[in-house]
C-alpha cells in the first residue's frame, strides 16, 4: 500500500515514523509522498530524507502532488490527512 502523508506537523510526523517503521518491519506499506506547504518545514523534511535515505518526493501543494500521480510518476492506494 502506497502512502502519501499530508501534513507533517507534529500529528503527521507521528504518521510519518509509523509508516516508515511497518515499512521497515517487511509490511506491504510505503510512503510514497508528503505535502507539506510550510516551506521551512518542507526543507527541513527534504534534508532529513536525503540523510535517512528516505525515497519519496516531499510537495509544496496537493495539486502537486496529484499531478505528479496522474503522471504516473508516483502511485498512491491512500492518504493520512495531518492537518
Amino acid at each position: 500500500m502506497n502512502v502519501i502523508v499530508c501534513g507533517v506537523g507534529a500529528f503527521g510526523r507521528n504518521h510519518l515514523r509509523v509508516y516508515r517503521e511497518l515499512e521497515q518491519q517487511g509490511h506491504p506499506v510505503r510512503v510514497a509522498a508528503v505535502v507539506e506547504p510550510g516551506s521551512a518545514r518542507a526543507s527541513a523534511l527534504r534534508e532529513e530524507a536525503q540523510q535517512q535515505g528516505w525515497d519519496f518526493p516531499v510537495f509544496s501543494s496537493l495539486g502537486e502532488c496529484l499531478a505528479a500521480r496522474s503522471a504516473g510518476q508516483i502511485a498512491a492506494d491512500a492518504a493520512s490527512v495531518c492537518v
